[in-house]
């Protein structure tokens, strides 16, 4: 059984995998905002913006996106957003530093700012500061600030039945899986009509059979039964072969992930024998480094004479 630190991530991949896409985004996002927010921007999918406002050192239990929102009034909006699978007390302190950094970016610095947080969980979000339901003019005005208080946009309370016919067929998939992971009622009534509205093939189609496997917790044998059942409808029996090219896939990436991870352990070993101590930062960025890095600064632990001039080696070629 994956440890909660893998099924975190596991989420956080599948998150950043579905969001990855500008189009799945905002019909996702656009659920969620209220129809003053929605006359502020013009239709169409936001631009996403290549940058993440956490720090190396925290950046593997936290999962932040920026967009930016072309406005009807030839502006344009920012909306920083937290992928959370489970109710963060840390969340409001987070995205104040975060909203501090996005309001900084060189993207559009006068664009005004809006903080959420994107949660599918178990139990309620507890943590300070959220805004889950349309408030009164004051709480709109503290919307827009972004560091005061942020949105909840909360995946759990969707009505998933209403959504099959609103949403495209891969936006309702990837809600579905995402839904899924913590509420068993929703993996047993739509397991069958979510494997049926993937895409009959390609990269979305494979990420969310794996994230099934691993966040539902349907073993691999279990699943490959379930397409064989469907292979009679439409992209069935092309799903269920590539399932078991996904499968494979994922053995594989498991045991280079197991390789790193001893290489990992063992430079930070190294590390301490040399230099006493290691400050959390510093293991973590070991901990997260690629084997080409580690296999760079496992090089460079001969002749560095510091843990800063060790770790600003970089890969050959």
């Amino acid at each position: 059984m994956a440890s909660d630190k893998e099924l975190r991530r596991q989420h956080d991949i599948y998150c950043k995998a579905g969001l990855g896409d500008p189009e799945l985004a905002h019909e996702v996002l656009s659920l969620f905002m209220e129809p003053e927010l929605l006359a502020i921007i013009r239709d169409g999918p936001p631009q996403r913006v290549e940058t993440s406002h956490v720090g190396e050192d925290s950046r593997e239990g936290h999962l932040d996106f920026l967009f930016l929102y072309e406005r009807r009034d030839g502006g344009f909006l920012k909306l920083l957003l937290e992928h959370k699978s489970w109710c963060d007390g840390d969340a409001p302190a987070q995205l104040c530093r975060y909203a501090g950094l996005a309001l900084a970016a060189s993207e559009r610095k006068d664009a005004p700012l809006i903080s959420a947080v994107l949660y599918h969980g178990e139990g309620e979000w507890t943590a300070p500061g959220a805004i889950e339901r349309p408030g009164d003019g004051e709480a709109a005005a503290l919307r827009l600030l972004g560091a005061v208080c942020y949105l909840l946009w909360n995946l759990m309370k969707l009505d998933l039945e209403a959504l099959a016919t609103r949403l495209s067929p891969k936006a309702w998939s990837f809600v579905v899986a995402m839904v899924g992971a913590f509420d068993a009622a929703v993996r047993a009534a739509y397991l069958d009509r979510l494997l049926l509205a993937l895409p009959a093939e390609g990269s979305f189609m494979k990420q969310t059979l794996r994230y099934v496997s691993v966040g539902w917790g349907i073993t691999t044998s279990e699943l490959s039964a379930t397409l064989e059942l469907l292979r009679t409808e439409e992209g069935g029996a092309m799903m269920s072969g590539t399932f078991l090219d996904v499968e494979l896939a994922a053995k594989a990436e498991g045991k280079a992930e197991g390789k790193v991870e001893a290489k990992a352990e063992m430079l930070l070993t190294q590390l301490r024998l040399k230099f006493r101590s290691l400050s959390e930062a510093a293991e973590q960025r070991v901990r997260a480094a690629s084997a080409a890095q580690l296999d760079a600064w496992a090089a460079a632990i001969l002749t560095a004479t510091s843990l800063d001039e060790l770790l600003a080696a970089e890969p050959q070629g």
